[in-house]
């Protein structure tokens, strides 16, 4: 089975998810083996399941998720945007072409 793995610049976060816990596991140095496994990986959810097992191979607790798949958006960082040129030339002009300038006489808007 290959690994799962999402695309370049997508998140996931639960939907769901369901822990079952069947017997006591012990803390005295034994060891738990954990499988998990990956049932649909589609393009907006995906779910798996998991199961946790003692030394002897019994079910010490299972689990069962849904996640959905989120895209990262193409916004630029904080600080990096860059104004259309169109502004910088109003800006070097003294003027803003959103407002009515002041100075204006004629009365026409």
């Amino acid at each position: 089975m290959r690994p799962c793995r999402l695309r370049r610049r997508r998140g996931l976060t639960t939907l769901e998810l369901k822990v079952d816990c069947i017997r006591a596991a012990r803390t005295d140095g034994r060891t738990l083996t954990a499988e998990g496994t990956v049932v649909h990986a589609g393009r907006r959810t995906a779910t798996a399941e998991g199961k946790v097992l003692d030394e002897q191979g019994k079910l010490v607790a299972h689990a069962t998720t849904t996640g959905i798949i989120l895209q990262s958006s193409r916004r630029k960082p904080p600080g990096t945007y860059r104004a259309p040129a169109s502004a910088a030339v109003s800006r070097a002009a003294g003027t803003q072409p959103w407002r009515r300038r002041t100075d204006d006489t004629s009365g026409a808007r």
